[in-house]
C-alpha cells in the first residue's frame, strides 16, 4: 500500500486498503492520510475522520487527526467541527476547550 501511495497511485493504494485482512492502525491510516492531504484532498480525509467518530471511534479519530496536524496537514473548519463534535458525544469537555483555542489561535 505504502509503494502505491509513494508514486502517486492514490487511488490504487485506496483498493489496498480496502481489501487488507488485518485490522488497520494509526499507521495505515496515516499513511493513506497523509498522501490525500499531501494531493490537496482534504475532502476524503474530513470523511474518514467523520466515519470514525460515528463509528465510535473517537479516540481513534483523535490520534490520526493530532499526528496529521502534528505532520503539517492543517485541518479546515469542517474537520474540526468534526472532531470537536465526537469529542463532544462521549463528554471529552476539555479536549474540547482545547480545540476550540486552537482553532481561535488559527483564526478559524
Amino acid at each position: 500500500m505504502e509503494a502505491r501511495v509513494n508514486v502517486g497511485e492514490i487511488d490504487k493504494a485506496l483498493i489496498v486498503f480496502d481489501k487488507m485482512s488485518i485490522v488497520p492502525t494509526v499507521v495505515t491510516y496515516n499513511i493513506i492520510l497523509r498522501s490525500l492531504c499531501d494531493k490537496g484532498k482534504l475532502k476524503e480525509y474530513h470523511t474518514l475522520l467523520t466515519a470514525l467518530c460515528k463509528d465510535g471511534k473517537v479516540d481513534f479519530a483523535i490520534e490520526i487527526f493530532n499526528h496529521l496536524s502534528f505532520e503539517g496537514c492543517s485541518p479546515v473548519l469542517i474537520t474540526y467541527n468534526t472532531v470537536i463534535n465526537g469529542l463532544s458525544k462521549i463528554g471529552k469537555i476539555g479536549q474540547v476547550i482545547m480545540l476550540i483555542d486552537k482553532m481561535n489561535q488559527k483564526g478559524l
